[in-house]
């Protein structure tokens, strides 16, 4: 039967016969060393002695196989410094959907090798057919990593490598974070959007400040925000008022203040800090956990990888930013003369 179909090959024209013949190795997969006929010997079918293949015949037999792209999520973590897209925030846990073949998802080292340093392919899970990663993630989590003079009044304008943030301003700040909890309308952090816009309403489900650490001589904190969804600078611009509020710069009223229906200016905090630490697909987990065609979106097999991003290459752009480029020192400077008040009318 071999012998037969690679005769079938052999009355095509030269460059037909190598092209089909390549197709039909690859389909049956042997080695391509395989002698192939010459247009000068005589095949016939193995149901007739006398019957010669005409050319219809030989593209029945070598007609390729087709297939089909199936839905798969991509899971990426990578420094968002010098690039555009996905709002320039850096991210260790950024889920896109796409249709591949299945071929094309073998080799993660493969697939990094054509990737620049800054970003990396974590993993590559199949999802059904009408998962959506932005429609179907659940919550997200972010990160705003500071210099923690900036959350004290006694913390000065610059980075001091004496500076130790007190436990009491500590927690202050979490006292005046954990105000946002829960459901607020924050039509006045983000841009363009009226008081009576429903989707101005969003929902904190966690916010906190951590534990401080020292870096490069500088001491540090994360703030860590889990919501349901945000909006365009939504974060940016909760932390600038927490900072205003608790470096002196403005009168704690303002925060419930700012969740009203008046206009308040507030402006936007550094974006050097900013990071997608976490994105939940909960409730898609949960519906499809049974189904053995299906992976869930989870995150705990690659926390190494993640922070090796994070401290290979995020927290030095971030620790250059602020002790050599003085990101937040500068911008402190500014929001000591701003007035949260001042707005434009319409």
């Amino acid at each position: 039967m071999f012998w037969v179909k690679m005769g079938r090959i052999s009355i095509l024209g030269v460059h037909s016969r190598s092209f089909y013949k390549n197709i039909f190795l690859r389909s049956i997969s042997i080695p391509s060393q395989i002698p192939i006929a010459t247009d000068h010997e005589k095949f016939y079918n193995p149901t007739s002695n006398k019957e010669k293949l005409n050319e219809e015949n030989v593209l029945k037999v070598v007609k390729p196989l087709k297939q089909k792209k199936k839905k798969f999520a991509i899971l990426m973590a990578y420094c968002g410094f010098g690039y555009h897209g996905m709002q320039g925030v850096s991210a260790l846990a950024q889920v896109i959907s796409v249709y591949l073949f299945s071929s094309c998802t073998d080799s993660m080292e493969k697939i990094n090798s054509y990737l620049p340093p800054e970003i990396r392919v974590l993993g590559i899970k199949r999802a059904t057919n009408g998962f959506n990663s932005r429609n179907m993630c659940h919550s997200r989590t972010y990160s705003y990593t500071l210099p923690t003079f900036a959350l004290s009044r006694s913390g000065g304008t610059a980075p001091d490598s004496s500076f130790r943030l007190p436990r009491e301003d500590f927690h202050l700040v979490n006292r005046l974070l954990s105000f946002y909890k829960g459901s607020h309308n924050f039509h006045n952090f983000t841009n363009s959007i009226l008081p009576t816009d429903k989707s101005a309403r969003r929902y904190i489900i966690d916010i906190h400040c951590t534990e401080p650490f020292v870096q490069s001589g500088v001491e540090f904190t994360r703030i860590l925000i889990k919501g349901h969804s945000f909006m365009l600078h939504q974060i940016r611009k909760m932390v600038c008022l927490v900072i205003a509020v608790a470096r002196g710069l403005a009168s704690p009223d303002l925060l419930p203040y700012s969740v009203q229906m008046d206009k308040v200016n507030i402006p936007l905090a550094p974006g050097l800090g900013l990071v997608l630490e976490f994105t939940h697909f909960d409730s898609y987990n949960l519906r499809y956990h049974e189904s053995p065609l299906h992976d869930p979106i989870t995150w705990e097999e690659f926390l190494p990888a993640r922070e090796a991003i994070r401290e290979e290459r995020i927290m030095p752009v971030i620790i250059k930013g602020e002790i050599n480029d003085l990101s937040m020192c500068l911008w402190l400077q500014r929001l000591s003369i701003h007035n949260f008040m001042n707005v434009k009318k319409n």
